[in-house]
């Protein structure tokens, strides 16, 4: 059985091992890696049956955290970040090297994003890196919107390879799609 909880201690503890936690944002539940480390982002790559040309998404809880990742923070991305952050926007900025190359997929940029959750917040506060935070599905595979985590622990999609799922009651439900160009 999957440990599930509100302890951001224990969140905090498994992503500092490299491990997977699912992670809620205000949109659904993702597969969270550090996403500094080459081991714990393989493993969501793994784990997804991701391809290694799709690149991953950062989450931190600020924009002066983000700057510690990238070479610049442009002054339409400050923008940004007064009107849409927290919430469901992700901007795109030149890569530092601290940033794994797994991680983007061997781009120069990599996108970030502040999520407007209140308990993930709370979590990427406590961290000392960003996580990669990838929606707790397989890969190109429909999107499920609304799952729980009870629901994520009884159908075993990832076969007991999550060590932890952060609970947090409130998803809250936007219209969303999915383009794959196929």
């Amino acid at each position: 059985m999957i440990n599930t909880g509100k302890n951001l201690d224990l969140a905090i503890l498994n992503l500092k091992k490299n491990n997977i936690v699912v992670i809620p944002t205000e949109t659904v539940y993702g597969l969270g890696a550090n996403a500094l480390s080459k081991k714990a982002v393989s493993k969501v790559f793994k784990l997804k049956k991701r391809p290694q040309n799709d690149p991953l998404i950062c989450h931190t809880n600020s924009i002066e955290k983000i700057s510690q990742y990238v070479k610049k923070i442009p002054s339409k991305a400050k923008l940004l970040n007064d009107i849409y952050w927290p919430g469901p926007l992700t901007i795109l900025f030149e890569k530092k090297n601290i940033i794994p190359d797994i991680t983007t997929s061997n781009l120069k940029t990599v996108g970030f994003r502040i999520p407007n959750n209140r308990i993930t917040l709370k979590l990427l506060e406590k961290l000392d890196f960003p996580i990669c935070n990838e929606i707790a599905n397989k890969y190109d595979s429909i999107i499920i919107r609304g799952i729980t985590p009870y629901l994520l622990t009884k159908i075993n999609i990832f076969c007991y390879k999550i060590n932890f799922i952060l609970i947090y009651s409130i998803i809250r439900k936007i219209n969303t799609f999915k383009i794959n160009g196929k």
